[in-house]
């Protein structure tokens, strides 16, 4: 199989939120995952998302929402279609938000990832992230 990655642009989402809506582990929010949410958000962070779309189908492989504040990177939402598992797609999806993130003058880029999705916890850990104990989210609805 033959793959493309492209910017994730608006044109991507009903594709992309059907993906996160059906992969484990990740929390599709009623308010902030919104096509015109997502479209503010893609519009703020030019160049920092990407999907992976399987060439001989047009499928949707793989996607990846990402920001760089001016400090720091934050991947939001990372998803890989079951089927397409195991072709590296999760890392090189990754690997573009960082190089982007690192061009922009990032140090360090942040993950939320949801306490029980063990499959998330092992792939992050592979990549060569570290889970943290000295810090513990918070967060207040807007």
């Amino acid at each position: 199989m033959k793959f493309e990655y492209l910017e994730f642009t608006i044109a991507h989402y009903e594709k992309v939120i059907d993906l996160w809506k059906r992969s484990e582990g990740i929390n599709v929010s009623s308010k902030m995952d919104t096509k015109e949410k997502i479209a503010i958000f893609l519009q703020h962070n030019p160049g920092m998302s990407f999907v992976c779309m399987e060439k001989a189908s047009g499928d949707l492989a793989g996607c990846v929402l990402s920001s760089y504040d001016g400090r720091r990177g934050f991947i939001v939402h990372l998803a890989v279609e079951k089927t397409f598992r195991g072709n590296a797609i999760g890392r090189t999806l990754v690997e573009r938000c960082l190089n982007e993130m690192k061009k922009k003058g990032a140090m360090r880029c942040l993950i939320n990832v949801v306490s029980d999705n063990a499959i998330g916890k092992t792939f992050w850990k592979k990549i060569g992230w570290t889970e943290r104990d000295d810090v513990k989210p918070f967060s207040i609805d807007l």
